[in-house]
């Protein structure tokens, strides 16, 4: 999966899939690297691919939103595919989070947060 698709799985979810958007990419990618971390401190096992470990240490730290822009999106995640809807979950929590001033966006960031945790260490 790329940075892309989780880009454009949490633009489905947050509605925001017509230009211009509410959220930029730089944004979304942004929250990316943060989602797999806080994956892999919950579900280490996430990060084994077809049952096996990634081959390099680079593949092992999530690309940065700089290099996943500068790539269009097309950004490897090494992440088990079963775990894509968690990561995107965790993306359109922390981009409706940014809408502070709008409570329902608080109380579905919070949803949203919780569906990530919950499928994490499921």
């Amino acid at each position: 999966m790329t940075y892309a698709d989780i880009e454009s799985d949490a633009r489905t979810l947050l509605q925001d899939d017509k230009p211009t958007y509410h959220w930029s990419a730089a944004e979304m990618y942004g929250h990316m690297p943060e989602a797999v971390r806080v994956l892999f401190s919950l579900r280490p096992a996430a990060l084994f691919i077809g049952g096996r470990l990634p081959t390099t240490s680079a593949a092992l730290e999530p690309p940065t939103a700089s290099a996943a822009l500068a790539a269009a999106g097309d950004v490897t995640v090494y992440v088990n595919d079963r775990y894509r809807q968690c990561l995107t979950y965790y993306v359109a929590a922390k981009c409706l989070e940014r809408d502070d001033s709008d409570t329902q966006n608080l109380t579905l960031a919070a949803n949203y947060m919780n569906k990530f945790a919950a499928m994490a260490k499921a």
